[in-house]
Order: structure tokens, then C-alpha cells, then sequence
């Protein structure tokens, strides 16, 4: 196997190093990971309702109303996959743990998100 590292593992660390450093270090600018019209679905922490958003506006909004600077995130698995339909284009799969600071409750988590290997290379 070699060592130089494909596309979409440089894309993926690229994502996962910068994404979660905001959310750990500076989670008001986490939305700026999104664009003006996106998908954004999360599960309600009372009700386990799938809420769904389509702007970064709301985006935003559901970040700040967490309250992430109340959570450290640990990603355990990262996996980037080239987009079929999009040339260029990698999806990037997470999943790990966000853990409360004040009590040390571990909560696993999973995320998709279509990266733009533009963003690493240029």
C-alpha cells in the first residue's frame, strides 16, 4: 500500500482538523461551515424529534441554542468518499463522542457532510 495519501483522506482530515477545532475552540463560527442553502438534521434532546433546517441562518441558530461551548467533541472515525455524481466533490462520514463538561455525560454522534476538496487544495 502506499504511503502518500489519497484525495479524499487529505480532504477529510482537512474537515475533520478544521470543523472540529471550531466546535471544541470557537463553536459561535461552526455554521460557517455551511452554505447559504443547506440541509442541517438533528435529533431534539428531550423529544428525539428530527428537526430540520435549510439555511445557514437557522443553522446558526441550533448551534448557538446547544450551547456547544458546553461540549468537547472526540471524533473516533473519520471516512472521506468521492461524490459520484459531482466530479471533485467528497463526503466526508464522522462519528464520536460530544461529552458535557459539567458532568462528563458522553453522548455518541454521526455526521455527513459534502466537503469541496477546492477549500484544501487551492
Amino acid at each position: 500500500m502506499s504511503a502518500e495519501k489519497t484525495n479524499e483522506e487529505i480532504v477529510t482530515r482537512g474537515f475533520v482538523k478544521q470543523y472540529y477545532h471550531t466546535l471544541n475552540e470557537s463553536p459561535q463560527f461552526l455554521h460557517m461551515f455551511y452554505k447559504d442553502s443547506c440541509l442541517f438534521n438533528r435529533l431534539g434532546p428531550l423529544t428525539h424529534v428530527k428537526k430540520t433546517v435549510w439555511t445557514r441562518k437557522d443553522v446558526k441558530d441550533e448551534f448557538l441554542a446547544v450551547k456547544f461551548e458546553d461540549f468537547t467533541a472526540e471524533v473516533e472515525y473519520s471516512l472521506g468518499v468521492p461524490y459520484p455524481m459531482e466530479h471533485g466533490r467528497i463526503i466526508v462520514f464522522v462519528s464520536g463522542h460530544l461529552t458535557r463538561k459539567k458532568d462528563n455525560v458522553r453522548n455518541k454522534f454521526s455526521q455527513t457532510a459534502d466537503t469541496d476538496p477546492d477549500v484544501f487544495f487551492n
